[in-house]
């Protein structure tokens, strides 16, 4: 029923604050807004967190990521959901890995060295993010991502009668 379900549009809503607010069941907020509202997200008892377009979230360091992560580690479940494709960086991956199976997926530093042709140049110290730009091992990766937690689907496998793309240059 409509009065289940709130969207939340501004840093003003009042979403938590009365007893009527934290009866939701379903909420629908920006990533711009979620650490605005943190707090009153915390006065909340979520079941289910849906995260779309959740690339948005390959930064730890990230306010929105580290609000949403502390809302995200109180839920049972959690669905991730991204139409953009990791193709060259797979440390762009760890952190929605992270916090999808952080028992799995503990150890940032081990990710990067396994995944991500972490290099440090002789007599250097290692720049962070530096040597981290390219991928190795992803066959390994993608076999174990696909058998655990990502399902991919291609637009042309869910709607067969897609027309063929047209492109022009103007």
């Amino acid at each position: 029923s409509p009065q289940k379900v709130t969207v939340v549009e501004s840093k003003t809503h009042p979403l938590g604050t009365t007893p009527k607010q934290r009866e939701y069941q379903f909420v629908i907020i920006s990533y711009n807004l979620v650490s605005s509202l943190e707090d009153n997200l915390h006065m909340m008892e979520f079941g289910m967190v849906i995260c779309d377009e959740s690339h948005y979230l390959k930064s730890a360091k990230a306010k929105r990521t580290k609000s949403l992560m502390r809302v995200m580690k109180r839920v049972r479940r959690l669905l991730m959901l991204s139409g953009t494709p990791a193709l060259s960086r797979p440390v762009e991956l760890f952190t929605v890995l992270n916090i999808l199976d952080p028992r799995k997926w503990n150890s940032s530093k081990d990710f990067i060295a396994r995944y991500c042709r972490a290099k440090k140049k002789k007599g250097k110290k290692m720049k962070p993010g530096a040597e981290f730009k390219g991928a190795s091992n992803t066959h390994e990766l993608h076999l174990i991502l696909t058998d655990t937690l990502m399902i991919r689907r291609l637009k042309g496998d869910i709607l067969k009668n897609l027309p063929k793309k047209h492109r022009e240059i103007v």
